[in-house]
């Protein structure tokens, strides 16, 4: 074999290697994808579902979730989803908007009956009581995001920050309490606060909500 050849075969080897791993990067760099649904159109709550009121649309297939990786599938329902959730007969338990992407905590059934079906796997509910004062406002929904402050002996504390509301009961239209997801340690700090303090929530947008740093104080202290 020529030495022309040689090298021509050296070079469409490298060649192959190179398309091979441009390939491989190409797809290791393009997130995976997946189908959630958005709403046609503004639904009040109490609406059966039905797929005349929702678009599919394609995203990326991975969230985050206070700080962690997670699939799309632990807050909207997908594509392996719908088809239950249609034949279900589920309805909404909220109102609803335009653009709005399906939740599992828009549904009666995956979110209103069994609210583990909105919760992180390692995550843990814990219920506080509160009033439209303490609570902020009676509006407060599924997926709102609040601070914990707890107030006791003129001393109140910033204790937890940015905590996800995964369930809200109401009585005759008043907040009377409501469910807050927790790691071990939030769940400790929040049932002791209940105990022992005043507990207060403070509502903030969860988008550009900025963490300050817990248990910072203002006050003086006032006991004996």
């Amino acid at each position: 074999m020529s030495k022309g050849k040689k090298i021509l075969i050296v070079i469409l080897i490298a060649a192959i290697f190179a398309a091979i791993a441009g390939y491989g990067l190409f797809v290791y760099l393009t997130p995976l994808k997946t189908t959630i649904y958005v709403y046609n159109n503004n639904y009040e709550a109490g609406k059966t579902i039905s797929g005349d009121m929702i678009t599919p649309i394609v995203v990326d297939s991975s969230i985050v979730i206070n700080g962690r990786s997670a699939g799309v599938n632990e807050q909207y329902i997908t594509a392996q989803d719908i088809s239950s959730v249609l034949s279900s007969g589920d309805s909404l338990l909220t109102n609803v908007f335009k653009g709005q992407a399906l939740t599992l905590s828009d549904l009666n059934v995956a979110s209103g009956t069994a609210i583990e079906k909105n919760m992180r796997t390692d995550a843990i509910a814990v219920s506080i009581n509160l009033n439209n004062t303490s609570g902020v406002t009676s509006g407060l929904r599924i997926g709102s995001r609040v601070n914990v402050y707890s107030s006791v002996d003129g001393i109140t504390t910033l204790l937890l920050e940015n905590m996800r509301i995964i369930k809200v009961n109401k009585t005759d239209g008043s907040l009377s309490s409501v469910t807050i997801e927790c790691t071990q340690e939030e769940a400790l700090k929040m049932i002791y606060a209940t105990e022992y303090t005043s507990v207060h929530l403070g509502l903030v947008n969860a988008s550009e909500y900025q963490p300050i740093g817990s248990d910072i104080s203002y006050g003086t202290y006032t006991g004996k």
